[in-house]
């Protein structure tokens, strides 16, 4: 917090000469670069999102898990995504708070999930492809948590 209200006290002290010199659209530009760099609120990561997850039924949320899966971080935003209890795969990417991975069954059948990051940590997903549509919300698995 020091740093950024010094960095903020700086720009402020340089504001004049800037827009006397280059004007207004300078200026502006210079602020928008700072707030993106320093106080823009930052998206989800692949690391953020990795683990394992128990897939419920949008509508059942309350009911048994009906899958699972695991997500494992790649490089930035890129991850991969595997079925624990079914043959299935997928590459995807998380873009601030939402993403999408293409998938592929054993059985060669294809399509693409989208899926919005929750504040608690889970997400919602809708699946598209060669199956029949539905959506689903995912927790994040303790299962591994309850191991010693």
């Amino acid at each position: 917090m020091r740093f950024r209200l010094r960095t903020l006290l700086i720009l402020l002290a340089l504001l004049p000469p800037i827009l006397a010199w280059w004007g207004w659209p300078a200026a502006k530009r210079l602020a928008v670069v700072w707030w993106h760099d320093h106080i823009a609120p930052r998206g989800a990561t692949a690391k953020s999102i990795e683990g394992d997850y128990l897939v419920y039924r949008w509508e059942d949320q309350d009911g048994n898990p009906i899958r699972k899966l695991a997500i494992t971080a790649g490089t930035g935003q890129d991850f991969s995504i595997r079925g624990l209890d079914e043959a299935w795969s997928g590459q995807g990417r998380i873009d601030g708070n939402s993403g999408y991975y293409n998938w592929v069954f054993a059985t060669g059948e294809r399509g693409k999930t989208t899926f919005t990051i929750n504040s608690n940590g889970t997400l919602k997903g809708e699946v598209r492809g060669e199956i029949a549509p539905w959506t689903y919300l995912a927790r994040p698995s303790t299962e591994d948590a309850d191991k010693p």
